[in-house]
């Protein structure tokens, strides 16, 4: 665990948040348990007590602790009450899901774009796609996390079977499966509201809004050859993209 905290390019205190949120959602910290004290912590991860107090502040924003004076930390909630925020400031982090959170493909076809598709995913009216489809869930029946679409080239249809219950990020499973590596990611965030047949599948109401991640990925020849598109609903998750300035020499 101290190698992970000391190779991560964001700040300490995100990534050990990002680890008990992890044990938390997976059941291994329950709901009404206490945490290791702030000692305890600061040994298991060899951190200082400040990006222990910081992590901990990360939980008690997002509702799944609660702190009290003399009595230490419980506890308080498997999934957070308020959205959490991710903070990403390398390209393999971007947009990746809690790695507890799980992937099941419900359906896959051939489709041919029509004129509102095209406008959609930003490509010609006509084009062949594998289309995939499905609902990332959280763990242990806790309910949907996002609605996802999976549009790829034709080409590597036969990655399609790999996709069913894959926990993974989609980008980095096709990275160790294709010759070409990914070059470019293009990314559109937009609010839109939920269809009844979205809303349906993700226990919402219609008209709820949800939170649009629309993601392309590019090989270093321009060539796009796969669209995720995930729909959140509204309150489930945010981004945030932290990028450092390099300095150029003179």
């Amino acid at each position: 665990m101290f190698d992970v905290l000391t190779r991560e390019s964001q700040p300490r205190y995100r990534i050990l948040a990002d680890v008990l949120i992890e044990e938390i959602v997976s059941g291994k910290l329950d709901t009404g348990q206490t945490l290791p004290s702030e000692h305890e912590l600061v040994e298991r991860f060899r951190v200082s007590r400040y990006t222990v107090r910081e992590a901990l502040r990360v939980l008690q924003d997002s509702g799944m602790i609660t702190r009290r004076q003399g009595k230490g930390t419980m506890v308080t909630g498997r999934f957070p009450t308020r959205a959490y925020t991710q903070v990403h400031q390398s390209f393999p982090k971007l947009l990746q899901y809690p790695k507890a959170t799980h992937f099941h493909l419900e359906s896959t076809r051939r489709i041919t774009v029509d004129e509102i598709s095209a406008a959609r995913l930003q490509c010609d009216i006509g084009t062949e796609w594998m289309l995939m489809k499905g609902i990332r869930h959280f763990p242990n029946n806790g309910g949907p996390f996002c609605w996802t679409e999976i549009y790829l080239d034709p080409d590597y249809d036969w990655l399609a079977g790999m996709l069913v219950n894959h926990g993974e990020p989609i980008d980095w499973s096709l990275l160790r499966k294709l010759d070409e590596c990914i070059y470019q990611v293009r990314v559109n965030l937009t609010a839109r509201q939920m269809s009844a047949d979205m809303a349906h599948k993700l226990e919402r109401e219609a008209g709820t809004t949800s939170f649009s991640v629309t993601r392309s990925l590019l090989t270093n020849t321009g060539h796009v050859f796969e669209i995720d598109i995930s729909e959140h609903p509204e309150g489930n998750f945010s981004y945030s993209v932290d990028f450092q300035r390099e300095w150029l020499g003179s």
